[in-house]
């Protein structure tokens, strides 16, 4: 049986309606083969093939989230937005099938925003979610010279499209909440021509794939409770 405090946190009977301000702190991970903050490759615009190996993508990020929620029962619903800048960055050699390997491309992200729902059941003062909805971020892509790691050429756009993910979040007083988050996010790919090489540099495609595949890798915050 847990206690008052506690069932107060997600199992008031008279909850209703609350506002949430969280401000999350994210931490990024060194690169591994099976546990990567994120992935991206070059594609040739000329002849569809890769310019690059497929290559990490890693870093960390700092940002909050703001929602706003309806309990019914045990069943929470919501929903919430958040904004990170985004440190994450990532570099290869161009030594794929038409690769050049006189020179490197380079993909970094900027910021990452997402607009999401939320679908929960709390028991006791533990809340079991899924979250799901649009995701939008700052794509830098380039090239640089592998001898000098000078930049020839670079493109930033702001992409978007979906991320999906779930999460558990713990009630630790009335007003707090402590969480832990795995998120999917999936970036339209977009290319990018290269003025200063010419012609035969240009990208048709530059993928941008972020996910964690380890608990290292997931996001943790703290939340700020309000009843509204």
């Amino acid at each position: 049986m847990a206690s008052a405090g506690r069932r107060s946190v997600f199992r008031r009977a008279n909850a209703g309606y609350y506002f949430i301000l969280k401000i999350i702190v994210k931490g990024g991970q060194r690169p591994a083969p099976h546990r990567s903050w994120g992935r991206s490759t070059h594609v040739d615009q000329l002849t569809g093939l890769d310019d690059t190996p497929r290559y990490d993508v890693n870093g960390g990020l700092a940002g909050g989230t703001i929602g706003y929620n309806w309990q019914q029962a045990n069943w929470v619903f919501g929903i919430e937005g958040d904004w990170s800048w985004d440190g994450q960055n990532g570099n290869a050699i161009d030594s794929g099938r038409v690769g050049n390997p006189l020179f490197s491309s380079f993909t970094k992200e900027e910021w990452l925003a997402t607009a999401r729902g939320r679908l929960g059941y709390a028991a006791d003062n533990v809340l079991l979610y899924v979250t799901g909805g649009y995701t939008a971020a700052s794509a830098k892509a380039g090239v640089t010279s592998t001898a000098t790691g000078v930049v020839i050429d670079q493109a930033t756009q702001t992409r978007s499209r979906w991320t999906v993910g779930a999460g558990l979040e713990w009630g630790l007083a009335p007003s707090w909440s402590a969480k832990f988050e795995y998120l999917y996010v999936n970036l339209e790919n977009s290319g990018f021509n290269a003025p200063n090489l010419g012609a035969g540099f240009n990208r048709s495609n530059v993928a941008a794939r972020r996910r964690s595949t380890h608990p290292d890798g997931a996001d943790g915050g703290s939340a700020m409770r309000f009843r509204a």
